[in-house]
């Protein structure tokens, strides 16, 4: 059997109440009664809602810029006080899959990929 446990105690005619401090993707169930010097009601129906995921996020400002035939230097903007890494991906030409290119530590800004094939190392619009 669930079990529930008293988290507030609201005044006469209240008609809401916002419960924080909650963990990210959680399902939280919810009951109510009301109640007088004397006694309390029969319970309520129970509500129930889920928190939102965790979601760190994304960096802003992308930007790459040619510096050779083989070699792209990138930076951007870190948006995130609690990224442990960054993980770069990069596809060839305008059609094709991304594929992870480098695994890039935490409170980094900018990265230069010195090793592009030459037949793929020009910049296209």
């Amino acid at each position: 059997m669930n079990s529930f446990a008293q988290i507030s105690v609201a005044g006469a005619n209240v008609a809401g109440y916002t419960d924080t401090g909650l963990s990210y993707g959680t399902t939280y169930y919810y009951r109510l009664r009301a109640y007088n010097a004397t006694v309390n009601s029969p319970y309520s129906n129970s509500a129930f809602a889920a928190t939102l995921p965790y979601l760190l996020a994304a960096p802003l400002n992308l930007s790459a810029e040619a510096l050779s035939r083989s070699s792209i230097a990138l930076s951007w903007q870190g948006n995130s006080a609690d990224e442990t890494g960054f993980k770069l991906e990069m596809m060839q030409g305008s059609n094709g899959n991304f594929a992870q290119r480098a695994s890039l530590s935490a409170n980094t800004n900018s990265f230069t990929d010195n090793n592009l094939p030459r037949e793929h190392s020009t910049l296209t619009g």
